[in-house]
């Protein structure tokens, strides 16, 4: 008869109880190219080594007319096995010579991404909430004041590479055939 080393059997189901791994923090980084279901109709997000991203949104109507957004800076961090939420800050700003004067800030916009990713990272999924405040109310601690209005929907993205499995890449294999 065989004795077990209980510690074997113990350290099996930590294993078990464990549950799904973390992804390490260089799976995520990276640029991924989305549409919206809602405006803007398309962004971008590229998300960076050490925890900060970068957003850009397509030109898109806004809630208020006449105002555009700038590009969102924000940070990101880990919050499940293959999901990241992302914070961000963006200013809206009136952008129609018909609306005086253009170009000046109405407020400052704060956006939350929550982003899933599929096994391989290739494909992402999530959601965007936010808020615009007004001109001066620090959007990280607006305290009581109101938000002049909020947003949200979802979107659907795909990882950008240098491989390409487009037709513009078979041109270039007839070439080689040519010897």
């Amino acid at each position: 008869m065989t004795r077990r080393n209980p510690l074997i059997l113990i350290a099996l189901v930590l294993v078990l109880a464990a549950g799904p791994a973390l992804a390490d923090d260089d799976d995520f980084v990276g640029t991924y190219f989305a549409f919206a279901d809602q405006g803007p109709a398309a962004l971008t997000f590229k998300i960076e080594a050490g925890g900060t991203s970068d957003i850009i949104f397509d030109v898109g109507p806004t809630l208020l007319a006449g105002s555009s957004f700038t590009d969102d800076h924000g940070a990101w961090k880990q919050t499940g096995p293959r999901e990241i939420t992302i914070r961000s800050i963006s200013f809206d700003y009136f952008s129609s010579s018909d609306v005086p004067p253009a170009g000046e800030v109405i407020g400052s916009a704060i956006t939350t991404f929550v982003i899933t990713f599929d096994d391989d990272f290739d494909e992402i999924s999530g959601s965007q909430s936010g808020a615009v405040y007004a001109r001066g109310v620090n959007p990280l601690r607006p305290g009581d004041e109101d938000p002049l209005f909020t947003f949200g929907g979802n979107f659907a993205g795909e990882r950008i590479t240098v491989d390409s499995d487009s037709d513009s890449d078979s041109d270039s294999d007839s070439d080689s055939d040519s010897d």
